[in-house]
């Protein structure tokens, strides 16, 4: 089932295509959207993994700096989530 996974704190100026290729270096092959104004940038990636290899995800990434700003990852909860 696919899952989404919520970057925030985004340098301006980050592209889509930034954000999968920090993705593909975890092995990941994700769909970028991104979201908001220049100073508050958020990415919504959405990638073909079950929620509970989303969460782990997320907990690798703990504290990732990039371009001078530490990221914030986040796996929103489904209700269906069964791990």
């Amino acid at each position: 089932m696919p899952s989404k996974i919520l970057v925030s704190n985004l340098p301006p100026g980050t592209t889509a295509e930034e954000i999968v290729e920090m993705f593909k270096k975890w092995g990941a092959d994700v769909a970028v959207d991104i979201e908001g104004e220049s100073e508050r940038l958020t990415a919504v990636v959405n990638l073909d993994v079950d929620a509970k290899t989303a969460r782990i995800m997320v907990d690798r990434a703990k504290d990732l700096f990039y371009k001078g700003r530490t990221l914030s990852f986040y796996a929103p909860l489904m209700m269906n989530d069964e791990n």
